[in-house]
């Protein structure tokens, strides 16, 4: 289980989890997930299941900071967060995201919600 920080208008690019169901609750902030071809937006207080195989992103849709608690099963992603976090700033770019993704069965297949630099978050 993780507490996330979203920067205003600020998300993950669009991708699969391979290994992992997930499950977000809405700590504050207003975020639009979307999945599978659906839209949901959630205020503080709502949640989502996505399970593993479903194509989804999320963004922080809101002009102040949002906070998510995330509960991954089966344990481990959080190593994900720990390599991802250790990357120096010089060294961010789509490809290396992409790359340490792959190596915690994820895939990259998008674009994140807004056009906002995914490297400010991290």
């Amino acid at each position: 289980m993780l507490e996330l920080n979203a920067l205003p208008r600020s998300g993950p690019f669009l991708h699969v989890h391979h290994r992992e169901d997930e499950w977000y609750y809405v700590l504050f902030g207003e975020f639009i997930f979307r999945a599978s071809g659906d839209e949901f937006n959630l205020p503080a207080g709502g949640g989502i299941w996505l399970p593993r195989g479903i194509p989804y992103v999320w963004a922080n849709r809101a002009t102040t900071p949002g906070r998510l608690i995330l509960m991954c099963q089966p344990g481990g992603f959080e190593k994900f967060f720990d390599e991802i976090g250790n990357v120096p700033m010089n060294k961010k770019s789509p490809d290396t995201m992409e790359e340490v993704m792959a190596k915690y069965g994820m895939e990259m297949l998008g674009p994140p919600i807004f056009a906002f630099s995914w490297m400010q978050q991290h």
